[in-house]
C-alpha cells in the first residue's frame, strides 16, 4: 500500500510547487506514480515512459524534480552530510525515483520477506506442525 504522510499537503515540497493547476497535476502524477510503483514492486522507481500512462506530463515531473519529491539521474538525492538517513540510491536513466520511498512505504524485499513468512506459517498449519 502506497503510503501519504498526513502532512504532506502542507510540506515545503508541496508548496514549492504554483498553486492551481501545476499543483493539482504534479500532485495527481505523484499518487499515481506511487500506486504503480508500490503495486508493481518498484520500490519508488518509475519509469519515464509510464509518466504519460499515468495521465501525467513532462512538465508534471519537472515539477516534482524541482520540488524534490522525486529524482532523475541529474538531480541525485540532496541529503544534508549530518542527516543520519542515507541519501537515496542513484537513479538509472530514463527513470524517476519518490524520494525517501523506503522511508515511508515496503521494499520489495520487505514485501519478500512478509510473503515468505506467510507462506511458512501456512504450511505448517496445514501440516498441524504448531498445534497442541
Amino acid at each position: 500500500m502506497f503510503r501519504v504522510d498526513d502532512g504532506f499537503y502542507d510540506s515545503l515540497k508541496v508548496k514549492s510547487i504554483p498553486r492551481g493547476a501545476a499543483r493539482k497535476g504534479a500532485i495527481a502524477l505523484w499518487t499515481f506514480a506511487g500506486s504503480w510503483s508500490d503495486k508493481h514492486s518498484q520500490d519508488g522507481l518509475i519509469p519515464a515512459g509510464q509518466v504519460e500512462e499515468l495521465g501525467g506530463t513532462r512538465k508534471e515531473a519537472d515539477w516534482l524534480l524541482t520540488s524534490e519529491l522525486w529524482h532523475d539521474e541529474n538531480h541525485p538525492c540532496p541529503r544534508d552530510p549530518d542527516d543520519e538517513k542515507k541519501p537515496c540510491p542513484p537513479v538509472p536513466r530514463g527513470y524517476y525515483l519518490f524520494h525517501d520511498y523506503g522511508d515511508w512505504n515496503d521494499l520489495k524485499i520487505d514485501k519478500d520477506k512478509r510473503r515468505a513468512a506467510t507462506r511458512e506459517r501456512m504450511r505448517k498449519l496445514r501440516n498441524g506442525e504448531g498445534t497442541k
